[in-house]
């Protein structure tokens, strides 16, 4: 089977059939060259991964010229006798193009069209005959495909500093996240608080056993406090928590040093950074959807050229996004603000969306306490130019109504 595609900037609409049913080859349609090849060798390493040998073409038609549209239509059919085309991209006169060459030689040819709708993966069949690519297999991509489509990558902590942690996501460990975040839930801005001093805890350590009992001097901790405006005020309802769902396993504070012993290194990772419990929930809610998302990643460091440096650069420039999920070919990008959020974490968080996911991605930012004042009006008028779809106050939410919200995000 030979794919005839004409040529999008979105890269995924070039290959959603190819992500259904494995042709011989597909026949890229476009007018600048260089992009379609330099995309065509893209297509070929990301389906060679998924074990599947695919022969890029490219042919180039001249623009605004009908005829050699035409022409060039032709010339693939008569090359190729099982011609599918795809008009999920391209521009008008393609479409218009292929139309006067299958009322020409359709029959004789026996010629396929279809076209993928972008938001629900189903495809129409645009001539009638009942053969559609895939046969209802709906089209799919990972996360880590989707970033290298448009020229990144996905780089995880052992690659460079501040990478994408890789977590070890199982019962109990779901299930410390889900006490975290009940614990978080019932008074964020105590919780936030909280994390803050933990790390700070951690960060003056005077000694470590095996990374998860920490003991700190309290007069370094606390003059460190002090210079930056706060206060050492353990909030022992917290701990109290803490230690009963068995998060940590001791915790002493005497007039000379503060001991704590943490359950594991994951859960220390959570209590210490204040809003990655509201990030970690949304994450393993959106993992029990699998019946909705095919992927999920969260704390996803992205680099955008794709050539990764042990440590970020301003020629190197990376971005992270708390969650992602894909649902078949529709990304759905979620940024979650434990606390105060600044309008320009709009900005970077929309560029990167925009960017990775294209006009079809879903764009979603969670807050938990976004505020009343005229700046949380106007940065809900900012959302909203920017068809950011915010979700405030998500802490309200039981478990049942959370999954729920979490399931939704990927309609529009």
């Amino acid at each position: 089977m030979t794919y005839v595609e004409f040529f999008d900037n979105e890269p995924v609409k070039n290959i959603v059939s190819c992500l259904t049913m494995k042709p011989d080859r597909v026949v890229l349609v476009g007018k600048d060259l260089n992009p379609m090849q330099k995309n065509a060798l893209k297509y070929r390493e990301m389906f060679l991964k998924r074990g599947a040998e695919i022969e890029f073409l490219c042919v180039t038609v001249k623009k605004n010229d009908i005829d050699d549209h035409i022409a060039k239509i032709s010339e693939i059919i008569q090359n190729y006798d099982d011609c599918m085309f795809d008009i999920t991209g391209g521009d008008e006169l393609s479409i218009f193009a292929l139309g006067i060459v299958y009322e020409r030689f359709g029959a004789e040819k026996n010629i396929q069209i279809h076209q993928f709708n972008m938001n629900t993966s189903a495809v129409n069949d645009c001539d009638n005959d009942g053969n559609v690519a895939g046969n209802g297999i709906a089209p799919k991509l990972t996360i880590e495909e989707l970033i290298f489509l448009k020229g990144g990558r996905v780089v995880y902590e052992d690659e460079c500093f501040g990478g994408t942690h890789r977590w070890n996501i199982d019962d109990e460990f779901i299930s410390d996240i889900k006490n975290m975040w009940e614990i978080c839930r019932s008074d964020v801005k105590l919780w936030n608080s909280h994390a803050n001093i933990l790390n700070n805890i951690h960060a003056h350590k005077s000694r470590e056993s095996d990374g998860l009992l920490t003991v700190a001097p309290i007069l370094r901790v606390n003059d460190y406090l002090k210079r930056h405006g706060g206060n050492f005020l353990f909030d022992f309802s917290i701990m109290k928590s803490l230690y009963n769902y068995d998060l940590i396993k001791e915790y002493k504070i005497d007039d000379s040093e503060i001991v704590i012993k943490y359950k594991n290194e994951q859960v220390k990772r959570c209590l210490t950074k204040a809003g990655l419990v509201l990030e970690m929930i949304v994450y393993i809610t959106a993992l029990e959807q699998k019946d909705v998302y095919n992927d999920t990643m969260n704390g996803v460091c992205i680099d955008w050229d794709g050539l990764v440096e042990e440590y970020a650069t301003n020629r190197d420039p990376k971005n992270e996004i708390d969650v992602i999920m894909m649902k078949g070919i529709v990304p759905v990008f979620v940024s979650c603000k434990n606390g105060f959020v600044d309008v320009e974490e709009l900005y970077k968080f929309n560029s990167v969306a925009e960017h990775f996911g294209g006009k079809n991605a879903r764009k979603i930012l969670i807050a938990t306490s976004l505020g009343e004042d005229v700046q949380s009006e106007y940065f809900r008028r900012r959302a909203k130019d920017m068809k950011i779809r915010l979700i405030e106050d998500i802490q309200n939410l039981s478990p049942d109504k959370l999954a729920k919200k979490i399931q939704n995000f990927s309609n529009n």
